[in-house]
């Protein structure tokens, strides 16, 4: 299980952003100390790739760090020099005066002035050039491979850069861990050998449309930001009605937006949970669609839990018949059956 090595080590060594499920796996004192920038939030300022992060995927692999070209590593580390005395220096010097919560893990805070559209043009060409920096490292990485090791660091490269570009979702559905969710499962090598390709493919086209939605909501906060700028800071109080009302649509255009970013993750995973549910035995395959419901859903799984107590009280009570005991339970099948298809 090379590939499930490789992402506890992604998992581990990498500042993943928001505080990812995958921290689960992380084991005290593995993670090197972050560098100075890095107090920063994710979603403003990238993470560099660890030492001890390259060490371990080349040795788990097999390859010898030694054998790795020298240079690889020192055009890494100028890459990321050119981004902390480039863009990287201008978001730290604005992060404090222009957010409020710089350090915050969630979506920050902008306060509008002409100097947020400077952070946010840094932050863009800041996440541009640590994407160009990875892509040059893994390729290095990958030179005079084997197939199935180049592979591994393909993968590696797409997890990576999903991380990095991976921002907090509000929709359910548009953020699932298919891979967690399958490891937790029994199954049997065969199917997961399938499944597992599957995933990668799902990976592949995850990626870009991780990366496409931080791009276009980075336009949002810019058009959010220059639209603050043109109002005022006492907008709501000095305009009219008819004023307000319009600055008000534009502001709900944006945030609609910005929801609308997220549909083509939710549909890309629903597409693959499909997939796999057709793949799997009938147990597993209930299983799998009602962990991922659960994950997806986690309110309404609780109340189907809290409806499953409920109903086992009912029917251990006395003077319950039995005619009113089984109508109980069938009414808790099709409440479960109707939910086990939510995705």
């Amino acid at each position: 299980m090379a590939y499930i090595s490789h992402l506890l080590v992604l998992a581990v060594l990498v500042v993943s952003p928001f505080d990812s499920p995958a921290y689960a796996w992380q084991e005290e004192g593995l993670r090197e100390a972050p560098h100075p920038q890095n107090d920063l939030s994710p979603w403003i300022y990238p993470q560099r790739l660890t030492e001890k992060y390259i060490t371990q995927i080349l040795e788990l692999d097999g390859i010898d760090p030694a054998e790795i070209n020298p240079a690889a590593k020192e055009q890494y580390s100028a890459a990321w020099a050119g981004i902390e005395s480039g863009p990287g220096r201008i978001i730290e010097e604005l992060a404090e005066a222009t957010i409020l919560d710089p350090k915050n893990s969630e979506r920050p805070t902008y306060i509008a002035t002409p100097d947020v559209l400077r952070l946010l043009e840094a932050r863009k060409k800041a996440f541009a050039l640590a994407t160009q920096a990875d892509d040059i490292l893994f390729q290095e990485l990958m030179a005079g491979q084997s197939t199935p090791i180049q592979q591994n660091i393909i993968s590696l490269k797409n997890q990576r850069k999903a991380d990095m570009h991976q921002l907090r979702t509000l929709l359910p559905g548009s953020q699932i861990h298919l891979e967690e969710i399958i490891n937790e499962l029994n199954i049997d090598d065969l199917v997961r050998k399938t499944i597992q390709l599957i995933i990668e493919e799902y990976k592949t086209e995850r990626t870009p449309l991780i990366i496409k939605r931080w791009e276009d909501l980075n336009k949002l906060d810019t058009s959010e930001v220059n639209l603050h700028i043109e109002l005022g800071p006492k907008w709501q109080q000095v305009l009219n009605g008819e004023l307000k009302s319009q600055a008000f649509e534009q502001l709900r255009r944006i945030d609609s937006a910005r929801i609308r970013t997220e549909f083509p993750l939710r549909e890309l995973n629903s597409n693959y949970v499909q997939r796999i549910v057709k793949i799997l035995p009938s147990p597993l395959s209930m299983d799998f669609r009602s962990r991922c419901n659960t994950t997806i859903y986690p309110k309404i799984y609780a109340e189907i839990n809290g409806l499953e107590e409920i109903s086992e009280e009912l029917s251990s009570l006395s003077g319950i018949q039995t005619k009113d005991r089984e109508a109980i339970k069938e009414r808790v099948l099709v409440f479960q059956e109707k939910n086990s298809k939510l995705v």
